[in-house]
C-alpha cells in the first residue's frame, strides 16, 4: 500500500468548500473528551481567531505556529483545542505533546494514545507502523490533530498521518519558522511576545495590591522580562504575597544583571527562573530537582515522588 499524505492528491476530496461555523452538531465523538485547562488567554486572542479563520475553509490543511519558547504557543493552543472541541464543525480534536528528541517512533505511539489505540502497533513490523497509523487516522472525518513543541520536521509518509479533505488536519506548533516549511505548512502564524497586554497579565497573575512604590518598581520589572508571558507569569508568581520594598527592588536589580537582557528566550528568561528557584523553600528546591531529572514532559508518579522526598 503507498501512503501519500499529500494534501493535492486526488483522492482528498472535491473542490474547497468552506465549514459553516452554524453547522449542526451532525457528528457522533467517538471517545470521550474535555476541554483543557488552559490559562487566561492575554494578547494572543487574535493568533486563536486566526487559526479558526484557517480551519473554516478547507483550503488549509496543514498550519505552523511558530515563536520563541515562552511566548505563549501552547497556552494558544489549548485555547484552540477547547474552542474546536465545542464545536461541531470537527468531529474529534487530538492533542499530542511531541517535545524535544521525539523519534518517529515515539511520535507514532504519542499519536495512538491520543487516538485511544494504544494497542495500535501491537505485533506489528516496524515497517508496519505508518500503514498502521495511516489506515486508521484516514477513516477519521472532521478531525484536527494538534502536534505541540516540534523542533524537527518529520515526514508525515514516514509518521502515518495522512492530511485531506474532509479528513485529517494538522496545526503544529515550533519554535522554528524553518520546521514550519519543511512541515509544508500552507500558513505559517507568528507568535510575539505581549505589548501593552504585558502588565494586565503581570497583574492578574500577581493578584494582590500593589502600593504606588511597588507599582513603579513591579513595572520596571514588567519591562525587564521583555513581554514574554512565561517569564511575566513565574516573576508575578514569586512575587505574591511580598510587602517589602526592599525585596522588589532587589529583584529588579537582579533581573538587571548582565546576561539577563540577552535576545533569546534561553539567555533572557533562565535568569528569571533562577530567582524563583532561589525563593523556593528547601523542601521544594529539592523536589524541583527532582522532577528535573525525569525526561521532558513525563508523567511524574505522585506517591513516587513523595516517597523520593522522604
Amino acid at each position: 500500500m503507498g501512503i501519500d499524505p499529500d494534501p493535492n492528491n486526488e483522492d482528498n476530496g472535491d473542490s474547497a468548500s468552506v465549514l459553516p461555523s452554524s453547522a449542526p452538531n451532525s457528528f457522533a465523538r467517538e471517545t470521550t473528551q474535555h476541554e483543557m485547562l488552559a490559562p487566561k488567554l492575554v494578547g494572543q486572542e487574535r493568533i486563536v481567531d486566526e487559526l479558526w479563520d484557517y480551519l473554516m475553509t478547507n483550503d488549509i490543511l496543514r498550519i505552523g505556529v511558530y515563536g520563541m519558547g515562552g511566548v505563549g504557543k501552547t497556552t494558544t493552543m489549548k485555547h484552540l483545542y477547547n474552542k474546536v472541541h465545542g464545536s461541531a464543525a470537527f468531529e474529534n480534536v487530538f492533542w499530542v505533546t511531541v517535545s524535544k528528541d521525539c523519534s518517529i517512533h515515539e511520535l507514532q505511539n504519542k499519536i495512538a494514545r491520543a487516538l485511544m489505540v494504544p494497542d495500535l502497533f501491537k505485533n506489528a513490523d516496524e515497517g508496519m507502523r505508518p500503514t498502521k497509523l495511516f489506515r486508521h487516522l484516514r477513516r477519521k472525518k472532521k478531525c484536527l490533530i494538534i502536534l505541540d513543541d516540534m523542533w524537527q520536521h518529520f515526514e508525515l509518509a514516514d509518521v502515518g498521518i495522512p492530511v485531506k479533505r474532509d479528513g485529517v488536519r494538522l496545526v503544529l506548533t515550533t519554535r522554528y519558522l524553518d520546521v514550519c516549511k519543511k512541515m509544508l505548512c500552507q500558513a505559517n502564524i507568528g507568535v510575539r511576545a505581549l505589548s501593552d497586554e504585558a502588565w494586565a497579565l503581570f497583574v492578574q497573575t500577581l493578584g494582590s495590591y500593589l502600593t504606588p512604590s511597588r507599582k513603579l518598581v513591579a513595572e520596571d520589572i514588567v519591562e525587564e522580562c521583555k513581554g514574554l508571558p512565561l517569564a511575566i507569569v513565574v516573576m508575578a508568581g514569586s512575587m505574591r504575597g511580598e510587602v517589602e520594598d526592599h525585596v522588589w527592588e532587589a529583584t529588579l536589580e537582579n533581573l538587571k544583571r548582565p546576561g539577563v537582557l540577552e535576545q533569546s528566550m534561553k539567555e533572557s528568561v533562565l535568569p528569571i527562573l533562577v530567582h524563583s528557584y532561589n525563593r523556593l523553600d528547601k523542601k521544594k528546591q529539592l523536589c524541583f530537582l527532582i522532577c528535573a531529572l525525569y525526561p521532558e514532559d513525563s508523567l511524574i508518579d505522585r506517591v513516587e515522588l513523595i516517597e523520593l522526598l522522604s
